[in-house]
């Protein structure tokens, strides 16, 4: 009876000692976690600062998306977007509050880890309506793995909390005339020469109405946008080309649909400025493509526009 008990007990330590092992395994080195929130808190200095390398921080194959569903595959698409990114004062006006910032690590294999962050940022412009937008609650979930050694972001979702809105949170669209003159034109990113103003909805969000003016011959070179588009011409005359379709000219009064992921170019053709009220079903984004129906950055895009007039 005796043998028997000790036997027990030392089965009962060694169970214990394993499980312990496999804990400590799972949670992987006393290094491992510090150097993991490094990681994630480089990610400001890479991404929004344009300080480092990507490859430092991010998977060759990383897939990452923002809150607005804009999603990404690879490094090279990654860079394009921040390089874009980083020159839009709107997105540049929000803060994190650095009492905010919240980071957890869990461990799911010694070399692989699931990262939880939270902060808050202020102060960021909705560069629809040129208004700031209220705090933003995010988060982010994160996983990293372990390569030769080097901790890297193989995957990251990030997403806005949804938060409650109270009769003096909720924005509602009132019956209202816009004046053309009253309107805030801002310019394109990467074209200089169109302008658009909100004059309805959330393109960031779902579908929106806005007021876009081209000076003349101003080209918007190859592209697609996910959203279907519904565009009715107000003043000029606007070049409509497709890869698959007879090219037309739209003018005053005239219609034109773009079904989603449709490849298309427009240009200003006439003397005057063109004027579209343009109309997206969805969350607005937008992908130029090479004659190859490669994606490509909106510089090179545009640099290729202008070579050909």
């Amino acid at each position: 009876m005796e043998t028997q008990l000790r036997r027990s007990g030392w089965l009962t330590l060694g169970a214990v000692l394993l499980a312990s092992l496999a804990w400590a395994q799972n949670r992987g080195t006393s290094e491992d976690e510090p150097a993991i929130k490094a990681l994630v808190e480089s990610q400001n200095r890479v991404l929004v600062q344009g300080v480092g390398n990507l490859a430092d921080v991010f998977a060759a194959d990383t897939d990452w998306t923002n809150a607005w569903g804009k999603r990404l595959h690879d490094l090279e698409e990654l860079s394009r977007f921040w390089e874009q990114l980083r020159h839009d004062q709107n997105y540049l006006a929000g803060k994190v509050t650095p009492e905010s910032v919240k980071t957890d690590v869990r461990f799911v294999r010694p070399d692989v880890a699931v990262i939880h962050t939270y902060a808050e940022r202020v102060g960021q412009i909705d560069s629809t309506t040129g208004k700031v937008i209220p705090t933003r609650k995010v988060h982010s979930q994160i996983v990293v793995s372990k390569e030769d050694g080097k901790w890297l972001i193989q995957s990251e979702l990030i997403m806005d909390e949804k938060q409650h809105e109270g009769p003096s949170q909720q924005i509602a669209e009132e019956a209202a005339v816009r004046k053309l003159s009253e309107l805030q034109f801002h310019q394109g990113h990467d074209l200089t020469c169109l302008a658009g103003a909100h004059e309805t909805g959330d393109s960031k969000q779902g579908a929106a109405v806005s007021l876009v003016k081209f000076d003349p011959g101003c080209i918007i070179p190859w592209h697609w946008h996910t959203p279907n588009e519904n565009v009715m011409v107000v003043d000029g005359a606007l070049l409509q080309e497709w890869k698959d379709h007879p090219s037309s000219v739209a003018k005053r009064g005239d219609f034109v649909h773009i079904p989603s992921h449709q490849v298309n170019q427009a240009t200003c053709v006439s003397d005057a400025p063109c004027m579209i009220l343009l109309y997206s079903d969805g969350p607005w984004d937008m992908h130029y493509v090479d004659a190859s129906g490669k994606e490509i950055s909106g510089d090179e895009a545009v640099a290729a526009a202008t070579k050909k007039r």
